[in-house]
């Protein structure tokens, strides 16, 4: 049941992916009337990227962190 549970998460996640992809494909042909391809490159690139970035061990993740932003968000508003 667990492996039934974790697919299901994972067609949800990617099922969410491509409906990003196409939602901007669709808003760029909505608006110009032209069918621009070029998300494919960007999104490949963000994609590089974001791995070469998880792969470096150098890099903290704390930024990213909802816990961290919101306690940055915080103190950012309480001092004015």
């Amino acid at each position: 049941m667990q492996l039934f549970i974790e697919q299901l998460l994972n067609g949800a996640a990617m099922g969410a992916i491509y409906a990003l992809i196409t939602l901007g494909l669709a808003l760029v042909y909505g608006v110009l009337r032209i069918l621009h391809v070029a998300h494919a490159g960007v999104y490949t690139a963000g994609a590089y990227s974001g791995l070469y970035v998880s792969r470096t061990p150098a890099v903290c993740f704390w930024p990213s962190s909802a816990r961290w932003s919101s306690a940055r968000s915080s103190a950012w508003l309480s001092n004015g």
